[in-house]
C-alpha cells in the first residue's frame, strides 16, 4: 500500500443544481434521527412527520404553502446528495459503497400539488440503518 492511499475515504456530493443542504435541511435531519432514536428497537427504516410537527421542526406556528416549499426543497436537498465511501474490509478487500441518505420522501397533500404538505414520511438508507443498529445511542447523542 502507498502512503499516500487512505484506509478510508468519504465523499459527499451535493446536488449541482440545488446546492449544499442548508439550514433547514440539517435542522431537519437532526429532528428526524431524534425522532428515529425515540422509536427504540427494532429499528424502522422510515420517519414520519405530521403537519405540527414539521411545524415546530422549521418554528413556524402558522403552517401555508411557502413553509411546505421550503421543507420540500431542504428535504430535497438531502435527498439528491450523494455520500460515495471507499474502505477496506476485514479481509483486506478494497470496497466502493455509494448511496443516497434519503432514498424515499413521501409527502402528502390534502388535494392539489400547491396545498400545503400534511404528513411526510422519509426512508433512511439502509447503511445509515445499519450503523444505528450496530450503535443504536451513538448518532443520537452525537447530534
Amino acid at each position: 500500500m502507498h502512503s499516500s492511499t487512505s484506509e478510508k475515504t468519504i465523499v459527499i456530493r451535493p446536488d449541482p443544481k440545488l446546492g449544499q443542504p442548508g439550514q433547514l435541511a440539517h435542522k431537519i435531519f437532526i429532528a428526524l434521527i431524534k425522532k428515529h432514536s425515540d422509536y427504540g428497537r427494532p429499528i424502522r427504516q422510515e420517519v414520519s412527520f405530521t403537519k405540527r410537527e414539521l411545524g415546530r421542526l422549521i418554528g413556524r406556528k402558522e403552517w401555508g404553502g411557502r413553509d411546505s416549499e421550503q421543507l420540500s426543497r431542504a428535504l430535497h436537498e438531502i435527498h439528491y446528495t450523494f455520500i460515495n465511501a471507499h474502505f477496506k474490509k476485514s479481509d483486506g478487500r478494497h470496497v466502493e459503497h455509494s448511496f443516497n441518505i434519503f432514498p424515499e420522501i413521501f409527502l402528502e397533500r390534502r388535494e392539489f400539488a400547491s396545498d400545503p404538505i400534511e404528513a411526510c414520511t422519509i426512508t433512511l438508507a439502509e447503511p445509515i440503518i445499519a450503523s444505528l443498529q450496530d450503535e443504536h445511542c451513538g448518532v443520537a447523542a452525537a447530534s
